[in-house]
């Protein structure tokens, strides 16, 4: 029923916004008219928080507690309600004006997690609206780097590396649905496996938005968040030893992790050159093939190890130019 609604919604937007819909004095163009893809990322955005304020407003216990956190979405809200009604000419007038409400969904997301502390994790409430705000955030990093309406147009010049972190942070988002399951929350080791892919996805997100306009800075920008990846990745390893690698949660969460680091790798291989691209390549070559031939319990250590040889590589080429600089003084 709920993907009805959110279908109906969709269309909605569709026909509200096409030429069709508007007035016959002078046409105006939006959001909507400039890219439709990004109007309707927006809307999911908006949907998706209209059903954590729902949630967080039907809310019985600890009411007043949450009350912040449904304020916040609503004027952030606000915020995409007038960056779909802004008049523009171009797809970068949206860059400026995209910034705000992705700052505010962050900043609703983090709050959200605050108030979700682990007295309250096992709260349906916090389920469900922590999952709804992500998808949010999720929908709204898609609706920024869509054909380029990032800022500085990274995503334009290099779209498979938006692409790639897309993917990253959509793994391993659905890991974190995974480890918020009230099963498995208070399971030694889950907690902290799923805090290392919350701060994860926010130097996704931060990575997405960097301002920096060369290919180096964005590889310099990508090692935090693959060396937090392979440190969530180690973690989760640990807290599925043996007695545990048959359990579901395992099995799903391991299996994204692993899939993100994956893709944050093809990520930072789709902006590196030279040596560096070589290199790279090399190392992810001699591990490729055993991606599929390995044991089951075997290929998320060869995720880690390639993740980790992938830092080596960028650590290195660091190294040298901090080097060949000493020898030009």
């Amino acid at each position: 029923m709920k993907m009805i609604a959110l279908q109906m919604f969709v269309a909605l937007v569709v026909l509200l916004t096409s030429d069709g819909a508007k007035s016959k004095g002078k046409l105006v163009k939006t959001s909507c008219d400039i890219d439709a893809m990004f109007c309707t990322h927006m809307s999911l955005v908006d949907y998706y928080n209209e059903r954590a304020i729902g949630d967080l407003m039907e809310q019985k216990v600890d009411r007043d507690d949450f009350k912040e956190d449904s304020q916040r979405l609503v004027k952030t809200n606000r915020e995409l309600k007038k960056l779909l009604e802004l008049e523009a000419e171009s797809k970068s007038e949206l860059v400026e004006a995209s910034r705000t409400p992705l700052h505010m969904e962050v900043r609703s997301l983090f709050q959200l997690r605050v108030t979700c502390s682990d007295g309250r994790r096992k709260l349906i409430v916090c389920n469900e609206t922590l999952d709804s705000v992500h998808l949010a955030t999720y929908y709204l990093i898609l609706a920024v780097e869509e054909d380029g309406v990032l800022s500085s147009n990274n995503c334009e010049k290099w779209p498979t590396f938006c692409e790639e972190l897309g993917w990253a942070f959509e793994a391993n988002r659905y890991a974190i649905g995974e480890l918020e399951d009230s099963s498995v929350k208070d399971g030694g080791g889950f907690n902290d496996a799923r805090e290392r892919l919350w701060h994860t996805n926010h130097e996704i997100i931060r990575l997405l938005g960097l301002k920096g306009k060369k290919k180096s800075e964005l590889i310099e920008a990508s090692k935090k968040p693959l060396d937090r990846e392979i440190g969530a990745l180690f973690q989760l390893r640990i807290t599925c030893y043996e007695g545990r690698r048959e359990l579901p949660v395992c099995n799903e969460t391991l299996e994204s992790v692993f899939l993100a680091t994956t893709f944050l790798v093809h990520a930072i291989m789709a902006v590196a050159e030279g040596s560096q691209l070589e290199a790279i390549n090399a190392t992810y070559k001699k591990f490729q093939a055993d991606f599929t031939k390995a044991p089951w319990n075997e290929t998320f250590g060869i995720g880690y190890t390639l993740g980790r040889n992938v830092l080596d590589v960028l650590e290195a080429e660091q190294q040298s130019k901090r080097e060949r600089t000493r020898r030009t003084f």
